[in-house]
């Protein structure tokens, strides 16, 4: 999968903060465990790796419907 989507378009060991969506894609706003640094990252298309319960304290806009609230608790 890394070698399809271009190795220099996964970025790792970065906690994922925020999420908003627009017309032109996603920005993810995003902290750098190793230096605490502050990024935001603008895409097409995203996919973070969290469990479940994390979901919670990310900030997404729009905010998540009530529907995908309830299945992330189920």
């Amino acid at each position: 999968i890394a070698d399809h989507l271009g190795r220099n378009n996964i970025i790792l060991n970065t906690k994922a903060s925020g999420i908003t969506m627009d017309d032109q894609g996603v920005i993810i706003d995003a902290v750098d465990q190793a230096d605490y640094q502050h990024h935001s990252y603008r895409g097409k298309y995203a996919v973070t790796t969290q469990p479940l319960f994390r979901l919670f304290e990310m900030q997404f806009n729009p905010a998540l419907s009530e529907q995908k609230k309830n299945a992330i608790l189920s």
